[in-house]
């Protein structure tokens, strides 16, 4: 009996490494500046998600900083308030492209990008970070 009960603690002890490992793992948080897009593997901005932040010039999705492998895998995007992007179906900037407007969803990518993203180019709007900036300056003077 007893050596059961080692067993069990031996057991449960180890589902809560492997969670809490998964959690470092996890969801990057957004840019608090704006300049991010949020990345969905279903389309309607559903499924699993992430964030991914700018500026950064992206000639891969596979090693993404939080160790995420988002290359093939985008199927639906929502544009940050302060970001815009430009997406290729190949790896190093290469093949087809689309840009991506500001703080705009794009539920269902075309059919030649979607599971097809390889590449990316992040950019900060500076004119919407600077207003964003002044808005919350001019609230705390008040």
């Amino acid at each position: 009996m007893t050596r059961w009960m080692a067993v069990l603690v031996a057991v449960a002890l180890t589902g809560c490494a492997t969670t809490s490992s998964s959690l470092v793992r996890g969801m990057t948080a957004p840019n608090p500046s704006g300049c991010y897009i949020q990345v969905f593997d279903g389309d309607r901005l559903r499924g699993v998600a992430d964030f991914i932040n700018g500026p950064m010039r992206y000639s891969s999705l596979s090693r993404l900083p939080n160790g995420a492998d988002w290359n093939g895998r985008i199927r639906s995007i929502e544009v940050g308030p302060a970001a815009t992007a430009t997406i290729w179906t190949g790896p190093n900037q290469s093949g087809k492209s689309m840009n991506l407007l500001l703080d705009r969803p794009y539920p269902t990518l075309p059919e030649e990008f979607r599971g097809k993203v390889r590449s990316m180019d992040l950019r900060c709007d500076e004119s919407r970070l600077a207003s964003e900036h002044e808005s919350v300056s001019s609230a705390v003077t008040k």
